[in-house]
This record gives C-alpha cells, structure tokens and sequence, in this order.
C-alpha cells in the first residue's frame, strides 16, 4: 500500500491494464490479432486456476487439520477443539497463499506481455522481408527502436520486480514441495492426508515447472529476435551504402 500510494507501482502495470480491459491492445504495443488471443487465453487459464487453486489449498489446509485428528481419535468429544482450529488454520493458508499465487500469475502475465511484443515485433519483420525482400530505413528504425524498447522494459522490471520476485519465490516454493515430497512418501499416512498432500505436491510442481517455462520462453523468444535483428542491421547497412553508392556517382 505504502508503493502504491507514493506511485511507486511494485508491477508492472501495462498487462495487468490490459488484462483489467482499462486500455487498448495497441496502447501497450500489441497489435497482432493472433498473438494477442494467444495472450488472453494464457491469461484466462491462470486467472481461473489461481482461483480455483487458492480455495482448494485452503480446504487441504483444513482437512490436514481436521482428518488426521478426527479419524485417528474418533472421539467427538474433542471436535470443538480441532474443528475451530483446522477453520481458522484453513482461512490463514488461504489467505497467504492467495497472495503469493497472485503474485506469481503478475509475474506469468509480464513474462507473456514481454513475450508477446517480442513474438510480434519478430513476425512484422519476418512478414515484411517475406513480402519485399527488403525494407525502408524508416522502417527499420522503428523495429530496431521497438526491440530497445522492450530490452529496456524488461531490464527495468528485471530491476523492479523480477529479480526480488525470482529470489524468493523459487527457494519457498521449492521447500515447499520438498515438504510435500517428504510428507507423501511417508509411511502410516492416513489415505485422506495422502490425497490432500499430494494434490499439494502436484500443485507446487506445476507452479514450478510453469515458471521454468515461461521465463525459458522468454528467453527462447529473445534468441529467435537476433535473427531477425541482425537482418535489420545489414539491411541498414546496404542502404546507406546504397545511398552512399548513388551520392557518389
């Protein structure tokens, strides 16, 4: 709140804006219709499965609490005792949870915003030397310009968010299925405990594993642009020196 109230924004704004539906597409450097959708559908997904996960870890928390005790005593007598705690125990995991899976759904949508405008930049100056075989200097520019912009960008939210979030987050989450991982293979487990843990290690590795993903797509998209890149470069070249030739003659 302190951030935010001295306009010192912790995430990066334009995707979660655009996702919020309070700008256009075009006012945040996307304009390819396809990759556009490939972006609303990525972003769907996780809307929806952080909130559906959110509540469903919180109802774990509650039985972890609730089932190993009541079934392993039997004894009615002591459920105004667990049942309050396994309640309120519940709603505190939920609550942390959902604060740390909405952070990393931020994270997943600014790795898919970078992505996109680097994926859409790339196929403007694939489309344009499949179609002319060259371009403008103009034209050139202005990708060149459109990929600084973007290394920028990434730079300063490497800065500002992605570095502090990556140290972080791996190390918990990691500790957190080791967690898991140890619990589940547990002897004398109770099969509702078993259940619920290992619908938490699977959550936890699928968090992990998409963030691997998309961090590695970023990257894998950064490294198909020098391609392309290096075209616009020498397409640069050879109209100056074009234009050199002309001068001269």
């Amino acid at each position: 709140r302190y951030l935010y109230h001295i306009k010192r924004y912790p995430f990066p704004e334009a995707p979660i804006r655009l996702m919020a539906g309070s700008v256009t597409p075009r006012s945040v450097g996307l304009v390819d219709e396809a990759v556009i959708i490939e972006m609303c559908k990525s972003a769907k997904f996780w809307f929806h499965h952080t909130k559906r996960n959110t509540n469903i870890v919180g109802l774990a928390a509650f039985v972890i609490c609730f089932a190993p005790v009541h079934f392993g005593t039997n004894d009615w007598s002591l459920f105004p005792i667990y049942f309050p705690w396994g309640f309120i125990n519940g709603i505190g995991v939920r609550y942390v949870f959902n604060i740390s899976h909405w952070t990393y759904t931020y994270f997943y949508l600014t790795c898919l915003y970078h992505k996109a405008r680097m994926k859409q930049t790339r196929l403007m100056i694939t489309a344009q030397y499949d179609k002319y075989s060259r371009t403008t200097d103009q034209h050139v520019y202005y990708l060149i310009n459109t990929f600084s912009g973007i290394y920028a960008d990434i730079d300063e939210n490497n800065d500002r968010f992605f570095k502090t979030f990556s140290i972080i987050f791996l190390p918990l989450f990691m500790i957190f299925v080791d967690c898991e991982l140890t619990t589940e293979i547990a002897p004398n487990l109770h099969i509702v405990t078993r259940i619920v843990f290992g619908y938490l290690l699977w959550s936890g590795t699928f968090v992990i594993l998409s963030y691997l993903k998309v961090v590695s797509s970023v990257a894998e998209e950064a490294k198909k642009a020098y391609k392309p890149l290096n075209k616009l470069q020498i397409t640069l070249k050879q109209n100056s020196n074009f234009c050199r030739l002309k001068e001269m003659i």
